[in-house]
Protein backbone atom coordinates (compact mmCIF):
# COMPACT_ATOMS: atom_id res chain seq x y z
CA UNK A 1 0.00 0.00 0.00
CA UNK A 2 1.25 3.45 -0.90
CA UNK A 3 0.82 6.03 1.83
CA UNK A 4 -1.02 9.31 1.40
CA UNK A 5 0.89 12.56 2.12
CA UNK A 6 -0.98 13.72 5.20
CA UNK A 7 -0.70 17.44 4.58
CA UNK A 8 -2.24 17.05 1.11
CA UNK A 9 -5.08 14.85 2.25
CA UNK A 10 -5.87 17.33 5.00
CA UNK A 11 -6.60 19.98 2.35
CA UNK A 12 -8.53 17.80 -0.08
CA UNK A 13 -12.26 18.32 -0.67
CA UNK A 14 -14.67 15.68 0.62
CA UNK A 15 -17.20 14.12 -1.74
CA UNK A 16 -18.42 10.92 -0.12
CA UNK A 17 -19.08 8.24 -2.72
CA UNK A 18 -20.94 5.43 -1.05
CA UNK A 19 -21.83 1.90 -2.11
CA UNK A 20 -24.42 -0.36 -0.54
CA UNK A 21 -24.19 -3.76 1.09
CA UNK A 22 -26.30 -6.08 3.24
CA UNK A 23 -25.38 -6.14 6.96
CA UNK A 24 -28.22 -8.12 8.51
CA UNK A 25 -26.18 -10.86 10.17
CA UNK A 26 -22.80 -11.50 11.77
CA UNK A 27 -22.05 -14.13 9.12
CA UNK A 28 -22.63 -11.65 6.32
CA UNK A 29 -20.70 -8.99 8.23
CA UNK A 30 -17.64 -11.24 8.45
CA UNK A 31 -17.70 -11.88 4.71
CA UNK A 32 -18.14 -8.19 3.98
CA UNK A 33 -15.13 -7.10 6.01
CA UNK A 34 -12.81 -8.86 3.59
CA UNK A 35 -14.68 -7.41 0.62
CA UNK A 36 -14.59 -3.93 2.14
CA UNK A 37 -10.89 -4.07 2.88
CA UNK A 38 -10.09 -5.39 -0.60
CA UNK A 39 -12.03 -2.53 -2.17
CA UNK A 40 -10.23 -0.04 0.06
CA UNK A 41 -6.85 -1.57 -0.86
CA UNK A 42 -7.54 -0.88 -4.52
CA UNK A 43 -8.75 2.66 -3.84
CA UNK A 44 -5.80 3.49 -1.62
CA UNK A 45 -3.27 2.23 -4.15
CA UNK A 46 -4.75 4.14 -7.08
CA UNK A 47 -6.06 7.38 -5.57
CA UNK A 48 -3.91 10.35 -6.61
CA UNK A 49 -2.87 13.16 -4.28
CA UNK A 50 -4.93 16.32 -3.98
CA UNK A 51 -2.70 17.96 -6.61
CA UNK A 52 -3.37 15.11 -9.07
CA UNK A 53 0.03 13.43 -8.73
CA UNK A 54 0.61 9.80 -7.83
CA UNK A 55 0.65 8.97 -4.10
CA UNK A 56 4.05 8.99 -2.45
CA UNK A 57 5.73 5.68 -1.72
CA UNK A 58 6.68 6.60 1.84
CA UNK A 59 4.61 7.64 4.82
CA UNK A 60 4.82 11.09 6.34
CA UNK A 61 4.03 10.07 9.90
CA UNK A 62 6.57 9.70 12.65
CA UNK A 63 5.88 6.80 15.06
CA UNK A 64 6.28 7.76 18.67
CA UNK A 65 9.51 6.61 20.30
CA UNK A 66 7.82 5.56 23.52
CA UNK A 67 4.17 4.58 23.66
CA UNK A 68 2.61 3.93 27.10
CA UNK A 69 -0.61 2.74 25.45
CA UNK A 70 1.29 0.14 23.46
CA UNK A 71 3.13 -1.02 26.56
CA UNK A 72 -0.12 -1.43 28.49
CA UNK A 73 -1.70 -3.33 25.61
CA UNK A 74 1.11 -5.88 25.45
CA UNK A 75 -0.69 -8.02 28.03
CA UNK A 76 -4.04 -7.79 26.22
CA UNK A 77 -4.62 -9.25 22.77
CA UNK A 78 -5.92 -6.56 20.42
CA UNK A 79 -7.98 -7.46 17.35
CA UNK A 80 -5.94 -8.33 14.26
CA UNK A 81 -4.19 -5.36 12.69
CA UNK A 82 -4.68 -2.90 15.54
CA UNK A 83 -1.77 -1.46 17.50
CA UNK A 84 -2.14 0.57 20.67
CA UNK A 85 -1.24 4.22 20.21
CA UNK A 86 -2.02 7.11 17.89
CA UNK A 87 -3.24 6.70 14.31
CA UNK A 88 -4.01 9.16 11.50
CA UNK A 89 -7.29 8.24 9.79
CA UNK A 90 -8.79 9.28 6.44
CA UNK A 91 -12.20 8.86 4.87
CA UNK A 92 -11.43 8.78 1.16
CA UNK A 93 -13.53 8.83 -2.02
CA UNK A 94 -12.89 10.23 -5.49
CA UNK A 95 -9.54 11.78 -4.51
CA UNK A 96 -11.04 13.61 -1.53
CA UNK A 97 -10.39 13.02 2.15
CA UNK A 98 -11.47 13.89 5.67
CA UNK A 99 -8.62 13.60 8.17
CA UNK A 100 -8.97 12.82 11.87
CA UNK A 101 -6.86 11.33 14.62
CA UNK A 102 -7.74 8.27 16.63
CA UNK A 103 -6.11 6.28 19.39
CA UNK A 104 -6.27 2.60 20.25
CA UNK A 105 -5.80 1.77 23.93
CA UNK A 106 -6.45 -0.81 26.63
CA UNK A 107 -8.38 0.24 29.73
CA UNK A 108 -9.45 -2.19 32.46
CA UNK A 109 -8.16 -5.07 30.31
CA UNK A 110 -10.46 -4.04 27.47
CA UNK A 111 -9.62 -2.76 23.99
CA UNK A 112 -11.11 0.67 23.28
CA UNK A 113 -10.54 3.56 20.89
CA UNK A 114 -10.86 7.34 20.91
CA UNK A 115 -11.75 9.61 17.98
CA UNK A 116 -9.62 12.75 18.31
CA UNK A 117 -10.44 16.10 16.72
CA UNK A 118 -8.47 19.29 17.31
CA UNK A 119 -10.04 22.72 16.88
CA UNK A 120 -9.52 26.36 17.75
CA UNK A 121 -11.50 25.72 20.96
CA UNK A 122 -9.38 22.78 22.10
CA UNK A 123 -9.40 19.02 21.64
CA UNK A 124 -12.31 16.58 21.45
CA UNK A 125 -11.82 12.93 22.47
CA UNK A 126 -14.78 10.65 21.76
CA UNK A 127 -14.61 7.24 23.43
CA UNK A 128 -15.45 4.11 21.43
CA UNK A 129 -16.23 1.46 24.04
CA UNK A 130 -16.48 -1.56 21.75
CA UNK A 131 -13.56 -2.83 19.65
CA UNK A 132 -14.03 -6.45 18.63
CA UNK A 133 -12.39 -8.93 16.26
CA UNK A 134 -14.16 -10.55 13.34
CA UNK A 135 -12.06 -12.83 11.16
CA UNK A 136 -8.90 -11.04 10.03
CA UNK A 137 -10.49 -7.66 10.76
CA UNK A 138 -11.65 -5.49 13.64
CA UNK A 139 -14.88 -3.58 14.15
CA UNK A 140 -14.87 -0.29 16.07
CA UNK A 141 -18.35 0.76 17.20
CA UNK A 142 -18.65 4.54 16.95
CA UNK A 143 -20.20 6.69 19.72
CA UNK A 144 -23.76 7.95 19.46
CA UNK A 145 -24.55 5.98 16.32
CA UNK A 146 -24.91 2.48 14.91
CA UNK A 147 -22.09 3.21 12.46
CA UNK A 148 -18.78 1.35 12.67
CA UNK A 149 -15.25 1.41 11.33
CA UNK A 150 -14.38 -1.98 9.83
CA UNK A 151 -10.61 -2.24 9.50
CA UNK A 152 -7.82 -4.71 8.85
CA UNK A 153 -4.04 -4.55 8.54
CA UNK A 154 -2.62 -3.68 5.13
CA UNK A 155 1.11 -4.04 5.60
CA UNK A 156 3.13 -2.66 8.49
CA UNK A 157 1.53 0.26 10.35
CA UNK A 158 -1.33 0.66 7.86
CA UNK A 159 -5.04 -0.04 8.09
CA UNK A 160 -7.63 -0.21 5.35
CA UNK A 161 -11.37 -0.70 5.49
CA UNK A 162 -14.60 1.29 5.56
CA UNK A 163 -16.84 3.59 7.56
CA UNK A 164 -20.13 1.64 7.56
CA UNK A 165 -23.42 3.48 8.17
CA UNK A 166 -26.50 1.22 8.52
CA UNK A 167 -29.56 2.26 6.54
CA UNK A 168 -32.28 -0.32 7.20
CA UNK A 169 -31.22 -3.65 5.71
CA UNK A 170 -28.39 -2.03 3.79
CA UNK A 171 -25.39 0.08 4.72
CA UNK A 172 -23.54 2.97 3.12
CA UNK A 173 -19.77 2.57 3.01
CA UNK A 174 -16.95 5.09 2.68
CA UNK A 175 -13.37 3.97 2.09
CA UNK A 176 -11.17 4.34 5.17
CA UNK A 177 -7.36 4.31 5.43
CA UNK A 178 -5.04 4.92 8.37
CA UNK A 179 -1.33 5.11 9.15
CA UNK A 180 0.25 4.61 12.56
CA UNK A 181 2.00 7.39 14.44
CA UNK A 182 1.82 11.11 15.10
CA UNK A 183 1.34 13.50 12.20
CA UNK A 184 4.56 15.05 10.90
CA UNK A 185 4.97 18.85 11.04
CA UNK A 186 3.29 20.53 8.08
CA UNK A 187 5.51 22.25 5.54
CA UNK A 188 5.20 26.03 5.15
CA UNK A 189 6.60 28.21 2.39
CA UNK A 190 6.31 31.80 1.23
CA UNK A 191 3.11 31.01 -0.67
CA UNK A 192 1.26 29.73 2.40
CA UNK A 193 -1.66 32.15 2.92
CA UNK A 194 -2.39 33.86 6.23
CA UNK A 195 -5.85 32.72 7.25
CA UNK A 196 -5.84 33.43 10.98
CA UNK A 197 -8.75 35.37 12.40
CA UNK A 198 -12.52 35.56 12.35
CA UNK A 199 -14.38 35.38 9.05
CA UNK A 200 -17.95 36.51 8.29
CA UNK A 201 -19.29 33.82 5.98
CA UNK A 202 -22.30 33.16 3.78
CA UNK A 203 -23.17 29.55 2.96
CA UNK A 204 -25.33 28.55 0.00
CA UNK A 205 -26.95 25.14 -0.48
CA UNK A 206 -27.18 23.47 -3.87
CA UNK A 207 -30.88 24.43 -3.79
CA UNK A 208 -30.01 28.12 -3.42
CA UNK A 209 -30.82 28.61 0.27
CA UNK A 210 -28.36 30.89 2.09
CA UNK A 211 -27.49 31.43 5.73
CA UNK A 212 -24.83 33.39 7.64
CA UNK A 213 -22.08 31.80 9.71
CA UNK A 214 -18.87 32.62 11.53
CA UNK A 215 -15.61 30.81 10.82
CA UNK A 216 -12.73 31.18 13.29
CA UNK A 217 -9.26 30.01 12.27
CA UNK A 218 -6.12 29.71 14.39
CA UNK A 219 -2.89 29.24 12.44
CA UNK A 220 0.63 28.09 13.30
CA UNK A 221 2.71 27.99 10.16
CA UNK A 222 0.77 25.79 7.75
CA UNK A 223 -1.21 24.09 10.53
CA UNK A 224 -4.82 25.21 11.00
CA UNK A 225 -7.41 24.70 13.73
CA UNK A 226 -10.86 26.17 13.42
CA UNK A 227 -14.55 26.27 14.22
CA UNK A 228 -17.74 26.96 12.29
CA UNK A 229 -20.87 28.39 13.89
CA UNK A 230 -24.09 29.13 12.05
CA UNK A 231 -27.75 28.25 11.68
CA UNK A 232 -26.70 25.28 9.55
CA UNK A 233 -24.81 23.73 12.46
CA UNK A 234 -21.88 24.16 14.83
CA UNK A 235 -18.54 22.41 14.35
CA UNK A 236 -16.03 23.30 17.06
CA UNK A 237 -13.18 20.92 16.33
CA UNK A 238 -11.84 21.32 12.80
CA UNK A 239 -8.18 20.97 11.87
CA UNK A 240 -6.10 20.78 8.72
CA UNK A 241 -3.61 22.75 6.69
CA UNK A 242 -3.01 25.86 4.60
CA UNK A 243 -1.19 25.45 1.29
CA UNK A 244 -0.47 27.74 -1.62
CA UNK A 245 -3.58 26.43 -3.36
CA UNK A 246 -5.90 27.03 -0.42
CA UNK A 247 -6.97 25.43 2.84
CA UNK A 248 -8.91 22.51 4.26
CA UNK A 249 -10.04 21.78 7.82
CA UNK A 250 -12.00 18.67 8.79
CA UNK A 251 -13.29 16.45 11.58
CA UNK A 252 -15.02 13.10 12.15
CA UNK A 253 -17.22 12.27 15.14
CA UNK A 254 -18.52 8.88 14.02
CA UNK A 255 -21.76 10.28 12.64
CA UNK A 256 -20.44 12.92 10.26
CA UNK A 257 -17.34 13.49 8.19
CA UNK A 258 -17.01 17.26 7.78
CA UNK A 259 -14.70 19.27 5.55
CA UNK A 260 -14.44 23.04 5.03
CA UNK A 261 -12.33 23.83 1.98
CA UNK A 262 -11.51 27.18 0.38
CA UNK A 263 -9.09 29.30 -1.62
CA UNK A 264 -7.99 32.78 -0.61
CA UNK A 265 -8.70 35.14 -3.48
CA UNK A 266 -6.53 38.13 -4.48
CA UNK A 267 -9.04 40.50 -2.85
CA UNK A 268 -8.52 38.78 0.52
CA UNK A 269 -11.83 36.91 0.63
CA UNK A 270 -12.35 33.16 0.94
CA UNK A 271 -14.34 31.05 -1.51
CA UNK A 272 -14.85 27.31 -1.34
CA UNK A 273 -16.94 24.25 -0.55
CA UNK A 274 -18.42 22.72 2.57
CA UNK A 275 -19.15 19.00 2.86
CA UNK A 276 -20.95 17.39 5.80
CA UNK A 277 -21.72 13.75 5.18
CA UNK A 278 -23.45 12.55 2.05
CA UNK A 279 -24.82 14.11 -0.07
CA UNK A 280 -24.77 17.46 1.78
CA UNK A 281 -22.74 20.03 -0.17
CA UNK A 282 -22.72 23.81 0.09
CA UNK A 283 -20.58 26.60 -1.29
CA UNK A 284 -19.39 29.45 0.87
CA UNK A 285 -17.68 32.82 0.75
CA UNK A 286 -16.23 34.85 3.61
CA UNK A 287 -14.69 38.22 4.39
CA UNK A 288 -12.32 38.91 7.29
CA UNK A 289 -13.75 40.58 10.38
CA UNK A 290 -11.54 43.46 11.61
CA UNK A 291 -10.21 43.04 15.12
CA UNK A 292 -12.85 44.28 17.53
CA UNK A 293 -15.55 44.07 14.87
CA UNK A 294 -18.80 42.10 15.06
CA UNK A 295 -18.78 38.72 13.33
CA UNK A 296 -22.36 39.07 12.10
Amino acid sequence: MKAFPLYLLATAALCLSLTSCDTTSSKKEAAQTSETAATADTAAASTPNADGSAPAATTTTTPTATNPAAAQASAVALPAGLKAGRWQGYLVAKNHAVHFGFEVAVEANKAIAYLINQGSEGQERLRCDTVRPIGDSAIISLPGTQATLVVRANGTDHLTGAWVQPEGKKAARTVFNAVYGEQSPLRQDAATPNLAGTWRATFRSDQGKTYPATVVIAQQGAKLAGSLTGSGGTYRYLSGAALAGGMGISSFDGRNGVLLQAKKLPNGTLKGNFYAGQPNHETWTAVPVPQGGASQ
